[in-house]
């Protein structure tokens, strides 16, 4: 403002600290965000490396997981962009008010109406974005908890399996079964071996049979309507190996050879469907498939033997046949051995006793069940994994910006806090007042966080086994988390102001 005199009044000279202070408030904010920005890149790559060595094998495309110059580019891009906007507004709102009306000792309030508006929505969106997070971190693990506990209808600790071929060139319909039998009772006398059996489509395997199947008890069906069963060549020992239960009847023994009467054990979920009110023992079926003989005969079935999940932990275990090898001639077979406490592999020995039979056949699919189990449940802890990584760190950027607020909503407020404090009000009384400050906005976010997880957990619907996506176990513990993050959060600046003292408080102004 000009004078007479050519000067300016003192008055407009109030204006340049405020334009300085908002430059410094835009520099600091840029400083912060570039040191923030480097420690992020560091970490991020830290963190990549972190996640692909939990990452599983089966996720696809692992080599194009990387950080590269362009998700750098971007990230340094988004670091200027978000820089300048919430460090460019704070800094306008500054330069629009004098020195003088900064100054100004009975003019110091509790904020601007849109400076407190402004806090309050970004709690809100902190708090909703850190519940919706939670939600779907709670959910798949639950799901990963219900998977493990799921029975799966076999033994899955101390066993051992392989995969070996009798190649047709050498071994025909006769001469293969007797191999697999001579080679399970040999691997059965090595030392450290408890049980040792042989089975084809057994659980978590490469490979399966399956055939449309007639009731010969009842009307014959069409080809086009006979029901699906999954067909299981088994050995002798291959039930007790496995660990499935006998349900009634019995299992197969080494009578059950080529030429004699042609059985079958059929599994529960066979038995529960197609025969629910009468015995099934004693009953005969027909496959419609080529057991490497002539003709296919009428089986009688023996047994009922447990179900097991074969296909994945997950899949729902679909009817089935076992039949002996000896009586279908099976070419590939998985041997399973049961290992006595404080072996870790019989590979060397069943090795040589391969070779001792027949030199020229090779092992693959050398592996430990409770290894195969850990990949099926690989992706499943892999995504729970992931998920509450960026749920944690949610939470926390949550309680901090929460913290963040209160403490200078009370910085603000603390003039008017001594006053209420001089005049009587209790300790009690001022922490519920700024408790209020803190607590609404989280509340509201809460309730903006269940809106959206509720619809995003729909997404999830996918990766989920045995947990529906609006779980109430899994929403009220982690509202009840988040309600507890959020309640230490705003109890420490509270408990603050509670102890300040009337007379510094009326000092600083």
């Amino acid at each position: 403002m000009e004078v007479s005199g050519g000067t300016k009044s003192p008055s407009g000279l109030l204006w340049v600290p405020v334009v300085l202070g908002s430059r410094q408030l835009l520099t600091e904010s840029i400083v912060l965000a570039s040191v923030s920005g480097i420690v992020a890149v560091a970490l991020a790559f830290w963190g990549t490396e972190v996640l692909m060595s939990l990452t599983p094998d089966t996720l696809p495309r692992q080599d194009g997981v990387r950080l590269d110059m362009t998700g750098l580019a971007f990230a340094g891009l988004l670091i200027f962009v978000v820089t300048a906007l919430f460090g460019a507004v704070p800094a306008r709102q500054l330069s629009r008010h004098s020195l003088a009306d900064s100054m100004g000792s009975g003019r110091r309030t509790s904020g601007r109406s849109g400076a407190g508006a402004s806090h309050s929505l970004l709690l809100v969106g902190e708090v909703a974005l850190s519940l919706s997070l939670l939600v779907g971190a709670g959910l798949l693990f639950r799901t990963f908890q219900e998977i493990r506990a799921v029975d799966l209808g076999f033994a899955t600790e101390s066993v051992e399996r392989f995969r070996i071929s009798a190649p047709e060139s050498r071994y025909d319909s006769l001469s293969g079964p007797r191999f697999f039998g001579e080679l399970e009772a040999r691997l059965s006398r090595i030392p450290g071996a408890e049980a040792v059996g042989m089975g084809f489509g057994v659980p978590m395997s490469s490979g399966s049979i399956s055939t449309s199947v007639s009731f010969l008890d009842r009307a014959e069906l069409p080809p086009p309507d006979r029901p699906n069963l999954a067909v299981r060549p088994s050995s002798p020992g291959y039930l007790e190996v496995s660990g499935t239960p006998l349900v009634r009847g019995r299992w197969f023994t080494f009578d059950d050879a080529y030429g004699a009467e042609p059985v079958v054990v059929i599994n529960k979920t066979a038995a529960d469907l197609y025969y629910p009110d009468t015995d099934p023992i004693g009953r005969r079926v027909r496959a419609d498939i080529s057991w490497g003989f002539e003709d296919e005969p009428g089986r009688t079935i023996v047994g009922i033997v447990g179900d097991v999940r074969a296909r994945s932990a997950t899949a729902e275990p679909m009817p089935a046949l076992y039949v002996p090898n000896a009586q279908f001639a099976a070419g590939s077979m998985y041997v399973s051995m049961r290992l006595a406490d404080g072996v870790e592999s019989l590979m060397p020995d069943t090795r040589s006793a391969i070779a001792a039979m027949d030199p020229e056949l090779a092992i693959t699919n050398v592996d430990r069940i409770e290894a195969v189990i850990d990949r099926e449940l690989a992706p499943n802890r892999f995504y729970a994994t992931l998920l509450a990584a960026f749920s944690l760190l949610a939470l926390v950027l949550a309680a901090v910006g929460l913290y963040g607020v209160v403490a200078y909503i009370v910085t603000r407020r603390t003039r008017e806090i001594g006053i209420r404090i001089a005049l009587g009000a209790a300790s009690e009384d001022v922490v519920g007042l700024v408790l209020r400050q803190g607590v609404r906005p989280a509340m509201a976010g809460i309730a903006v966080g269940l809106i959206v997880a509720a619809a995003g957990s729909e997404v999830l619907s996918s990766l989920l086994y045995g947990v529906t996506p609006h779980d109430p176990l899994t929403l009220v513990g982690v509202t009840s988390i988040l309600c507890l993050v959020v309640l230490t959060a705003t109890l420490i600046p509270a408990r603050h102001a509670s102890r300040i003292p009337p007379s510094s408080a009326l000092r600083s102004e």
